[in-house]
């Protein structure tokens, strides 16, 4: 239509609307960016924070060898010029038992409480000789258990690798187990077990656990125990050393 507005032809869009246009186009922009970060390749994810290994209520299991006993050795005593000689010796031996605990969480240092109870074996011999010559032997198995409380000190060495050092003490509660006597020339006889003893106990310890996961570990341990009252005819206390391995499940 001449002078007119051609038929299907667009108003022009009034300059407030363009201006709302603009402003929501910028703030969606704007939006977009702040929620792809900096980069804007995505979502900046903050890191998990870093375990923190040997924190926490823990239960753990033990064993291993008991390798040399203080005990084991010869005595010499004179009377009247004669020398009566008794000679302990042991075979290899076995403990086996529960650690209960608290390790706080100290930083570089990490202290621990626990409680450490097991149940320790070994088979032994007493040789008695006068003037040289064997005229009788014992043998028996030596049974006790160990009821230690010990305080810990963990090492963080920033990897799953912690070693500790710590000392303990409490009661020890054992007797002398299946003992017989073989008198030289008389023959054998069956003593039976000896009567209980129950005395002061304690150790120190060293080992290291290695974290399979923060809440698991695998650790080894060495214990130089000491058992006071025993009452064998040897020095007191009797002195042992043992080396062992177990799991620890933190919770």
């Amino acid at each position: 239509m001449p002078g007119g507005v051609a038929a299907g032809a667009m108003k022009p869009v009034p300059d407030t609307m363009k201006t709302s246009i603009l402003i929501s186009t910028l703030a969606l922009l704007g939006g977009a960016m702040a929620f792809a970060g900096p980069s804007g390749k995505g979502v900046i994810v903050p890191p998990p924070p870093a375990p923190v290994y040997g924190v926490g209520w823990y239960f753990g299991l033990q064993g291993g060898a008991k390798c040399y006993e203080k005990y084991v050795g010869t005595e010499h005593y004179n009377y009247d010029g004669t020398d009566i000689a008794l000679e302990m010796t042991e075979e290899l031996g076995y403990f086996a038992g529960i650690k209960f605990g608290y390790g706080f969480n100290g930083g570089v240092v990490k202290p621990a409480i626990e409680f450490d109870g097991f149940y320790n074996n070994t088979d032994a011999n007493l040789e008695a000789r006068i003037d040289g010559e064997k005229v009788a032997s014992t043998t028996g198995t030596f049974e006790s258990g160990a009821f230690l409380v010990n305080g810990i000190l963990r090492f963080d060495t920033g990897t799953r690798f912690m070693p500790y050092v710590g000392v303990g003490a409490g009661v020890w509660y054992g007797q002398l187990s299946d003992t017989s006597m073989d008198i030289e020339g008389v023959g054998s006889f069956d003593l039976g077990d000896s009567d209980s003893v129950c005395d002061f106990a304690a150790q120190i310890v060293a080992g290291f656990d290695i974290f399979v996961t923060e809440r698991v570990s695998l650790f080894a341990e060495y214990k130089f125990l000491n058992y006071f009252g025993a009452d064998l005819p040897v020095d007191d206390p009797i002195q042992q050393h043992l080396v062992g391995v177990g799991v620890k499940f933190f919770f």
